[in-house]
């Protein structure tokens, strides 16, 4: 009979989360100079009829050999968000603007959102965490590649 009840309640929960979006999944920005502030932004989008807590920060982006992990913010980067949660009601959206700043170039930093719905009758909370990935180069066109391309190759997970 639990594992009954958390299986509606998982399903329940997932249908809400379905409704969910972060826009843009991720976004390439120019800076000329390392340590100068980039502004960046993403929207979440709540489409359910519920309202939803945000709670956002700022990681870093590395790979595993096998996909993306989000460490603790480097050092080399500093992130300061006009807030870092927020409710977004039911039908609508909310912006997030944040201020990048990196030491050298190239840059990833990736602004993770983390998604509350209305806990279960059991009192169980569900979170979600969405992405939006921040790629920074002193030419913004290819950004990503060059990014994505040190990311996944010149780390070494062996150690």
């Amino acid at each position: 009979m639990r594992q009954l009840i958390l299986i509606i309640s998982i399903l329940s929960f997932a249908s809400v989360l379905q409704a969910q979006s972060i826009s843009p999944p991720w976004q390439e920005a120019k800076s000329a100079k390392p340590g100068k502030s980039v502004g960046v932004e993403f929207t979440v989008g709540n489409n359910a009829v519920v309202p939803m807590t945000v709670l956002v920060e700022a990681r870093t982006p590395i790979s595993n050999g096998e996909g993306l992990l989000f460490e603790n913010l480097s050092s080399t980067v500093s992130v300061r968000l006009n807030q870092a949660s927020f409710k977004v009601a039911p039908k609508s959206t909310h912006t997030v603007l944040a201020d990048v700043r990196c030491q050298s170039y190239p840059c990833a930093v990736a602004l993770m959102a983390t998604l509350f719905g209305k806990p279960a009758a059991n009192g169980m909370q569900v979170a979600i965490q969405f992405p939006s990935i921040v790629y920074i180069c002193p030419k913004s066109k290819g950004c990503r590649d060059t990014i994505q391309t040190d990311i996944f190759h010149h780390h070494n997970f062996d150690k």
